[in-house]
């Protein structure tokens, strides 16, 4: 099921959904991919609860990864 996202760099809305893959073997409600309009490289996390796709630019993915003590 797609999902709307919304860019944080440029404001443009897009669709995207969990691959098959995803879906048929449960994995993590996470993946990436790039803004149509800017080309930002981003994380992608699904949002069931509120039927959307957060979006987050890769390398802040990356520093909030980074800094997460886990």
């Amino acid at each position: 099921m797609s999902k709307g996202c919304k860019c944080p760099i440029c404001g443009y809305e897009f669709w995207a959904c969990k691959s098959i893959f995803q879906e048929g073997f449960g994995m993590p409600d996470m993946g990436s991919g790039s803004c149509p309009k800017c080309k930002t490289f981003h994380n992608l996390t699904v949002d069931e609860e509120n039927e959307r796709m957060i979006v987050t630019p890769w390398e802040k993915h990356m520093k909030n990864k980074e800094s997460d003590p886990r």
